[in-house]
């Protein structure tokens, strides 16, 4: 008989933020703002979680200290996340850091989890598909 499984995905230093994703079976660390009473600002992107993403103010209760239950997005953010999976060392290269600067300067957002999972997120606005860059890096 199968039986559901929770996962729990919490990162050094991160401990503080942690959001349960009760549909989801999953509880994440992420760092968050608040916003107003009962909702927060997604500050980074929870990995593994569909319900909701980067910059996403989401309406959640607070379940213990340092502890909140999603409830639904309140205000869907429209950044767009790209998740490759590339060997380490061609992020940290020349080439690598300078396209994650380039990003960063276009108004971008990137997280690397893992040594080479990377995130990037693109604002709403920004004509941009980091997919190419990326394919450059991985050679």
């Amino acid at each position: 008989m199968a039986s559901d499984v929770q996962l729990k995905v919490s990162f050094r230093g991160e401990e503080d933020f942690l959001i349960e994703f009760p549909d989801e079976s999953i509880t994440v660390s992420v760092p968050y703002t608040p916003v107003e009473e009962g909702r927060f600002r997604l500050d980074g992107v929870p990995l593994g979680v569909e319900a909701a993403g980067f910059k996403d103010v989401i309406e959640a209760e607070l379940v213990e200290e340092g502890k909140l239950r999603f409830q639904r997005v309140v205000e869907p953010s429209n950044w767009r996340t790209y998740e490759f999976i590339l060997p380490a060392h061609r992020i940290d290269t020349e080439w690598g850091q300078f396209l994650l600067q380039e990003l960063d300067a276009q108004g971008g957002h990137w997280e690397r989890m893992f040594g080479g999972l990377l995130f990037t997120c693109i604002p709403p606005g920004l004509d941009l598909d980091p997919t190419p860059w990326v394919n450059d890096v991985s050679l």
